[in-house]
């Protein structure tokens, strides 16, 4: 089975990787997995305490955005897993890679 991994942050290019990904997907029957990373770098949440805590809390909210997204795109006949890491989003997004055995990386 033909895997794609969709690195998504709401950006204008994050929204035409996932249409690409979407059309790319239905031509080859693949799976796809649409990711956001919520990165936790040097001062990011520093006013509101614990970073980690804050980060997690982030990570719900992407987490259920993700799934109206997936909704939205309303393509019952691709198999669409949605997920959120916390981390250094280029290392997150690899790690997902290799753990998913991924074939394509939008």
């Amino acid at each position: 089975m033909v895997r794609f991994l969709v690195a998504y942050d709401g950006s204008d290019e994050a929204k035409l990787a996932l249409k690409r990904a979407v059309e790319d997907a239905l031509l080859k029957k693949a799976e796809m997995t649409i990711l956001e990373v919520i990165e936790v770098g040097p001062g990011r949440y520093k006013m509101y305490g614990d970073p980690i805590h804050e980060a997690k809390k982030e990570a719900k909210k992407a987490l259920k955005a993700l799934e109206k997204l997936k909704e939205q795109l309303d393509v019952p006949e691709l198999n669409i897993e949605v997920k959120v890491r916390i981390g250094h989003p280029v290392e997150e997004i690899l790690k997902e890679a290799e753990e998913s055995s991924v074939d394509t990386i939008y």
